[in-house]
């Protein structure tokens, strides 16, 4: 089984917790409202890719990680103890994390609850 180095998304996520404290402190700001949003874009995508490095270490034998869906991929990690929250929390991630994407849309973000 392979060793998982967790330190890249420890940083991160103290990161994010970093940009939303300072955020709160003063939401007028939009820069760095902004780097918040693009601070939670890159701790959402490297939270996936820590679920599926996980599944994929050898310990658990799947047919197909790459296959499986979103909400597969979530279940599975809550039913094994990886996350925190359940799946409707992380569809909620995941929304936030698409509207990030369309800045047209990126007035309607709020803070992401830490």
């Amino acid at each position: 089984m392979e060793i998982i180095d967790f330190t890249s998304f420890e940083r991160v996520l103290a990161s994010l917790f970093e940009v939303i404290r300072i955020y709160n402190t003063d939401t007028s700001d939009l820069i760095t409202r902004d780097s918040m949003i693009q601070r939670f874009e890159y701790t959402y995508s490297i939270s996936l890719k820590m679920i599926k490095r996980y599944l994929a270490s050898g310990a658990f034998v799947f047919e197909n990680i790459e296959s499986m869906t979103f909400n597969e991929m979530i279940r599975l990690a809550n039913k094994m103890g990886l996350l925190r929250s359940n799946l409707e929390k992380w569809d909620n991630y995941r929304q936030k994390r698409n509207l990030t994407s369309v800045p047209s849309l990126q007035p309607l973000i709020h803070a992401p609850s830490s």
